[in-house]
């Protein structure tokens, strides 16, 4: 619920104000008018291209037209606003509109509430492999997860903002918290599943169930509506190594490291003594006169 405040630091308040943007009323905008920009400036969306502050009352109707091309976001949306009003020149922060912060807990919670997952696209994976590398599975570890396929399908639909939602069978539910989309799945079928249908069911014609297949396929980032943070992969590798940063196993390795630094420098200062006085003993050494 939208509450009639000019709170902009107040996260709760911003996604609630998100929330508010349907795609039947909002659509067809450039990047620079997408929800998660009007919001930081206190918009809601009213009605079809139709926004409205509720602190000064004022409204913005906005149709993009490629005629016209794309506004000067920052100009329009805040301008708009009365002169009084608490949000002309006072939006909420720019790192609300990008990737969220996880804690080892919370990611641990959200890779938890998956019962069933979605089968996951095939050339998405493979490009994951590539931002992540090895990283889900020593993400896995410090989470004391065990290292499954399963599991891993899994911790990749959590680190690229997906959670799954309880919903009735057959379909079951995703959705994303920052552009607030939900999309059904079916759910991906078990190793026994597949081998008990296989015995039980005639196989369909190849084509038919390779198109059948690649429809149910679910791709992580592509899912995500065009102005999310998430649609965007190349962080997603630094949002895993920095919650790799926190667990005790890298402080663990920091320190030893550390350690050895110390170790070397000092085994290297050890020796530079050594030298040291090896020089002061020659130059103490009186020199022969018959040379």
């Amino acid at each position: 619920m939208v509450k009639n405040k000019c709170r902009p630091y107040e996260e709760g308040d911003y996604r609630a104000r998100v929330a508010t943007f349907l795609v039947a009323d909002w659509f067809v905008k450039p990047l620079c008018m997408s929800p998660l920009s009007c919001a930081r400036y206190g918009w809601v969306n009213v009605g079809p291209d139709t926004l409205e502050c509720t602190i000064c009352m004022k409204r913005l109707v906005y149709t993009y037209t490629l005629k016209n091309g794309p506004p000067d976001s920052l100009d329009l949306l805040n301008s708009t606003h009365t002169d009084l009003c608490p949000w002309k020149d006072n939006p909420s922060p720019l790192s609300f509109t990008s990737l969220p912060l996880f804690s080892l807990k919370s990611l641990k919670t959200i890779i938890s509430k998956w019962a069933v997952h979605p089968q996951l696209d095939p050339n998405f994976l493979k490009d994951f492999k590539a931002l992540s590398s090895n990283q889900i599975g020593e993400l896995l570890s410090v989470l004391d997860l065990d290292d499954t396929p399963e599991n891993r399908e899994r911790c990749i639909l959590s680190v690229t903002g997906w959670n799954y939602t309880p919903h009735s069978d057959p379909l079951k539910m995703t959705s994303c918290s920052i552009c607030q989309r939900a999309l059904p799945f079916q759910p991906k079928p078990s190793l026994h599943s597949l081998a008990s249908n296989q015995q039980t069911k005639a196989p369909k014609v190849g084509e038919k169930r390779k198109r059948e297949e690649e429809e149910s396929w679910f791709h992580c980032l592509g899912e995500h509506r065009y102005y999310c943070p998430w649609r965007n992969g190349g962080d997603i590798g630094n949002l895993i190594e920095d919650l790799l940063r926190l667990s005790p196993v890298r402080w663990l390795q920091r320190f030893e490291e550390g350690s050895e630094v110390n170790r070397r420098s000092s085994e290297d200062l050890n020796m530079a003594a050594q030298k040291a006085l090896k020089l002061l003993h020659l130059l103490k050494t009186p020199i022969p006169k018959d040379l």
